[in-house]
């Protein structure tokens, strides 16, 4: 299975392989054995290489967004790559939390210019700090929280109008 993920706004191609429990997943020129070990509803444990691997997802409609690592990463599952729609802007222009946790750190204020991977805010979750990035260039329009403010998954953190 073809696959293409978002990380801070580009598209990077991966290739699934095999059935049943174990998968090979290739990205580029690096292989990695995967199998899964537990998924529940917004969380799940997979071992990869022999190394057990915790991680939160957030699936939204055909896009999946997984948090490994202290990093994000978002997947279309729908079949159809952004970065081939026309006139599409590459990366999401809105920046949800990806798991339950608390703001640290609030990065940027409405009417800041952004560009991909300029920190947007810190998010604390199961005692790690994940910076979340901008996926798109534009001008920050709305910022949802604040500092100290608890989020569940899903919550609507920052707006991003894109340049056009």
């Amino acid at each position: 299975m073809k696959l293409e993920f978002f990380h801070r706004g580009d598209p990077i191609g991966v290739d699934v392989q095999g059935s049943g429990d174990a998968r090979e997943i290739v990205v580029g020129e690096e292989r990695s054995l995967a199998s899964a070990v537990s998924l529940g509803p917004s969380s799940g444990t997979l071992r990869l290489d022999g190394r057990p691997v915790r991680f939160l997802y957030q699936r939204n409609g055909g896009r999946v967004r997984v948090a490994v690592g202290g990093e994000c990463f978002e997947f279309d599952l729908s079949g159809e790559s952004k970065s081939k729609r026309p006139g599409a802007a590459r990366g999401n222009p809105e920046t949800r939390s990806p798991m339950p946790g608390k703001v640290l750190q609030v990065s940027v204020a409405p009417g800041a210019e952004v560009n991909p991977g300029d920190p947007l805010l810190i998010l604390e979750a199961m005692k790690m700090e994940n910076v979340l990035a901008a996926e798109v260039a534009g001008t920050v329009k709305e910022v949802h929280v604040r500092d100290g403010d608890m989020v569940e998954p899903g919550k609507l953190l920052v707006v991003i109008a894109p340049k056009q």
